[in-house]
């Protein structure tokens, strides 16, 4: 007998329905309710549709409702569903509408819930989420409609979940508490948003086609170990597809056609663990050679990497795996590479296919002799041009540039000629493209364009086999490694790629660039060493420029094999090792640059055999030694620079044979002994720097016939007077620096008159007594005395050098005020009387004139004198201080307090009032001088507070106030300050003092 309450429920559940669709024959058509269900089930009164058992008590109850496929229609929603023992809810196929009723969350031991194949709407009810015993559910192929909702995840034993082909929306929810569930499908909706986070471990078979969902995959689908089927195909997915599906321990099938993914990655062990038997990545963006790891996976046997922009040559393991796959290999059975930018020849084993043996398609491609009429696999589409094909790598080229602020490439458009309309590129007569060609900086006869470009260099380029110049230089944004592709454009000529912000190593695929002429990569940030490979092979090359990048080891010696190089510049990186004696073969060589590296050793010899030199640049690096003589070999060199090294010995007379030398630039080095007379033979040289070795001797008289010297410096060195009075031969001579020697001039010679120096400088050369009377009528621009026993006042008549920017005369005797007429030095910028016994008043120095935009203060150094004050309040407001960058007062009887319109110097870093005898308060205007670094006010008088805007300068690094009367609470600062900075100030405490006392 069947329990009664289930017996209503069959009852609701009949008369829910269309009276019209229960057709004649069908199970619910012979439903009568005027027998008992379960005693008369499989009889004519009840032929078909439910299951009963007995329970409890000898009573039936409905354990299973499976309805035939008769086209039933109506809603489910008039039934109370309480029927607590059924395992299996069976409607699938059916003609059911409305809504899913929350009633059924009623069928509390539920295992099996198939609405399938209906026209039910709405949304999918969370009530559902209560059937805890549920195993299978199955809602596709309706209308519903809104979000999965996560709390399908309280469905803790259900194993199979079948959503698709609604109408469901939104992103799909986390359902990663799903443990047991093996198979999930939701394809055929419209869920947008990003893969899930986490998918539950037991998947088995994942499908999602056909839906809006967009990002990437996610690095967590490796857990999914034992994951065998995953269909993600007809999407919006983009960016990699992970190399992590080809190490997969247990996935079989891989379906992720029609997304956006841009690249393959390829796993680490060439996916030889894999168990993949098909791939498809068909209808894609993906870019690039052919991924030729899948031709050895052991499994696969149906690849389609169809309607891609796959360059390069279809690889010979493709065509092995299709023919001859090897031991325990899977042969191809279905390869499909068509609609691609392929090339070259068809590999030899796929010639040899017989057709229906193997399916394969190249069609649509720009392959080599692959007609139709021919070849079976080459049907499916005409071989594209090479022109199209030289198109396609530029747009992938342009895919990788991710910012183009100046539109550079706008005119680069799919449905444009490649030839005609880009800017920037040149094809050859054939349609060929020859030049590419979008420097970050132009310039014509009247225009600059300096501009950027983000993103990477696309191996694509490689794929332009006419390719015979490509100038991406300057772009300044471009990053990542250099393609070895690359070393495949066997036309280039011209490659610039110099400033940019590129790394990695200098790609040895670059030995087979035979034709090319110049090649730039300065200014990178290039690492590694530099290979000697290179340099074996391109004997073509002219011009070679590595330098500002981060390339360490030694200079190859195989570069004395570019026998064609005329420029060589290797500067600013980090090569170390000596500079290779093959050197002396580079006979075409103008420009040597190696400076600033870290190059040791001696300069070798043969470098006297580059006759065509113009230009050396050794400085800045550890070259020890002597200057070899040979450098009389050198009969074309105009610029010389060797400084900074650690050079010894003498110079070589042959230096002395020159004969185009323009500038010889030895300054820091350990030379020694005389310096050679045989320089005075050098006619054509403009400039001598020789600062700071140890020459000794006396200047030779010779040095008077070079009758070009503009520059002669040969400060801090250890020679002796006198100065050779042929030196007033020099009338182009504007600089003239003997300061650090122990000439013992005691005057400057009166023929310095003669003389048209524009700088002066004979800092510590012996001079004592007064200034001489002809620097009044000179046009010295930069006077450098200091460190002298000069004494006397300063003359009036100095107000005369209208032409002075520079002024020093510290560290001697002078002991007078300044004269009035120092107002009229507009010019001057630099003033430095420090150490002397100067007197009187600063106003003729503050107040004097000024040629705008010249004659503005950059520094004022007049401390350890005895002038007098106070500052005059309006020192901040005079013309001449405006720009000025440091104020140096320190130990002189000033008086008087700090002038607030200090504090309007806006580019003021550095002042120093030490020991002024100044009183008053520290002016918060001064927190107004954002840019301070430095204030030094120890012992003085000043007293109150300290202002907190002053000792919170942002720039501040630097701050004393020690030996004062100042008081209060130390403001709290960010500048780390030393307790010593605020001693012997009775009144103040507070960090880094001990703390105030609170009263």
């Amino acid at each position: 007998m069947t329990y009664w309450d289930d017996i209503q429920v069959l009852k609701e559940f009949k008369n829910g329905l269309d009276p019209n669709s229960a057709s004649q024959g069908s199970c619910l058509s012979s439903w009568d309710f005027t027998v008992d269900p379960c005693d008369n089930l499989f009889s004519e009164k009840f032929t078909c549709g439910f299951r009963c058992d007995v329970v409890v008590s000898n009573l039936s109850r409905v354990t299973e409702l499976t309805l035939d496929q008769a086209g039933y229609a109506g809603s489910l929603s008039s039934t109370s569903w309480n029927l607590p023992y059924l395992q299996t809810l069976e409607l699938s196929n059916n003609f059911f509408n409305g809504s899913i009723p929350d009633s059924l969350s009623n069928l509390s031991r539920l295992r099996q819930l198939s609405l399938s194949r209906n026209s039910l709407s709405g949304s999918i009810p969370t009530s559902l989420c209560s059937l805890s015993s549920l195993e299978e559910l199955y809602l596709d192929n309706n209308n519903l409609q809104g979000t999965i909702p996560s709390s399908l995840n309280g469905l803790k034993n259900l194993k199979r979940l079948e959503l698709q082909g609604n109408k469901l929306t939104s992103e799909i929810p986390d359902l990663g508490q799903l443990s047991n569930l093996y198979f999930l499908d939701a394809s055929d909706n419209a869920i947008s948003g990003e893969l899930p986070v986490d998918f539950p471990t037991s998947l088995v078979e994942l499908s999602m086609r056909n839906n809006q969902i967009e990002g990437n995959i996610p690095p967590n689908i490796t857990k999914l170990i034992y994951l065998q089927v995953m269909d993600l195909s007809h999407n919006k997915l983009s960016g990699s597809v992970p190399s992590s599906l080809f190490n997969h321990p247990s996935l079989q099938q891989l379906t992720l056609s029609y997304n956006q993914f841009g690249s393959v990655q390829v796993p680490g062990n060439w996916g030889q663990e894999s168990e993949l038997i098909a791939i498809d990545l068909s209808n894609n963006e993906l870019r690039g050679l052919l991924p030729t790891f899948m031709g050895s996976m052991p499994k696969l046997s149906a690849l389609s990497l169809e309607n891609n922009k796959f360059t390069g040559m279809i690889p010979t393991q493709y065509a092995l795996k299709a023919l001859v796959p090897g031991k325990g290999v899977a042969p191809f059975e279905r390869l499909l590479l068509g609609g691609n930018y392929l090339f070259g020849p068809i590999p030899d084993p796929l010639m040899q296919l017989k057709p229906g043996s193997v399916t394969v398609r190249l069609g649509d491609n720009c392959l080599y002799r692959c007609p139709v009429s021919f070849f079976f696999f080459c049907e499916g589409g005409e071989q594209k041009s090479l022109m199209e094909f030289d198109r396609e790598a530029l747009l992938e080229f342009k895919h990788q540039i991710t910012a183009d602020p100046s539109k550079m490439l706008h005119t680069w458009t799919p449905s444009s000629d490649c030839c005609t309309a880009w800017e920037g590129i040149a094809c050859d007569s054939s349609g060929r493209v020859v030049n590419v060609s979008r420097p970050g900086l132009i310039s014509g006869n009247d225009f600059i364009i300096d501009t950027y470009m983000s993103g990477t260099l696309s191996p694509s380029l490689a794929n332009l086999s006419f390719l015979q110049l490509l100038d991406l230089s300057n772009l300044k944004e471009l990053k990542g490694h250099i393609p070895p592709d690359f070393g495949k454009l066997s036309h280039l000529t011209h490659l610039f790629l110099d400033s940019n912000k590129l790394t990695g190593a200098i790609p040895l695929s670059f030995r087979y660039l035979f034709r090319l002429q110049r090649l730039y990569l300065s200014d990178n940030y290039l690492s590694g060493t530099v290979p000697a490979r290179i340099f074996e092979s391109l004997t073509s090359l002219s011009e070679l420029g590595f330098s500002g990048n981060q390339l360490s080891g030694s200079i190859p010696s195989s570069i004395g094999k570019l026998v064609s190089l005329t420029n060589l510049d290797l500067h600013e990186n980090n090569l170390s090792g000596p500079i290779p004696e093959t050197i002396g073969k580079l006979k075409n060589l103008k420009y040597l640059d190696f400076s600033e590296n870290q190059l040791t050793a001696s300069i070798p010899k043969s470098i006297g055999g580059l006759s065509e030199l113009v230009l050396l640049y050794l400085n800045h690096n550890q070259l020890s030694g002597g200057i070899p003589s040979s450098v009389a070999g050198l009969s074309s060199l105009q610029f010389c620079r060797l400084s900074e090294n650690k050079l010894t010995g003498r110079l070589p007379a042959s230096i002395g044979q020159l004969p185009k030398i323009q500038r010889l630039i030895f300054e820091n080095n350990k030379l020694n002994g005389k310096l050679p007379a045989t320089i005075g033979h050098l006619s054509t040289l403009t400039d001598i720097f020789f600062s700071n070795n140890h020459f000794s001797g006396k200047i030779p008289s010779s040095f008077g016939n070079l009758q070009n010297l503009q520059t002669l410096d040969l400060s801090r060195n250890q020679l002796s007077g006198p100065i050779p009075p042929q030196l007033a031969k020099l009338q182009g001579l504007q600089i003239l620096d003997l300061s650090f020697n122990p000439l013992g001039l005691i005057s400057i010679p009166n023929w310095f008159a003669e003389m048209k120096l524009f700088r002066l400088l004979l800092a510590r050369t012996g001079l004592k007594g007064q200034l001489p009377n002809w620097l009044s009528s000179s046009s010295i621009s930069s006077l450098d005395l200091s460190s002298n026993a000069l004494t006397g006042k300063v003359p009036p008549w100095i107000g005369n050098m209208t032409n002075l920017s520079f002024l020093n005369l510290s560290n001697n005797g002078f002991h007078s005020s300044i004269p009035a007429e120092f107002k009229n030095l507009s010019l001057l910028m630099d003033v430095d009387l420090h150490f002397n016994k100067l007197s009187g008043h600063l106003e003729s120095i503050f107040s004097k004139n000024v040629q705008d935009p010249l004659g503005h203060f950059n520094s004022i150094d007049l401390s350890n004198n005895k002038f007098s004050g106070p500052l005059g309040e309006n020192i901040g407001d005079e013309a001449a201080m405006g720009s000025l960058v440091s104020l140096v007062l320190s130990h002189n009887p000033l008086g008087g307090s700090i002038p607030k319109s200090l504090g309007k110097l806006s580019g003021l870093q550095v002042l120093k009032l030490v020991n002024n005898g100044l009183s008053g308060r520290i002016p918060v205007e001064l927190g107004n001088a954002k840019e301070l670094t430095e204030i030094l006010l120890s012992r003085n008088n000043l007293s109150g507070s300290i202002p907190e805007q002053v000792l919170n300068l942002e720039k501040l690094q630097e701050f004393d106030v020690s030996g004062n009367r100042l008081s209060g609470r130390i403001p709290p600062h960010r500048t780390i300050i030393p307790a010593s900075a605020f001693l012997d100030n009775p009144g103040l405490c507070g960090a880094p003092l001990p703390p105030c006392k609170h009263s």
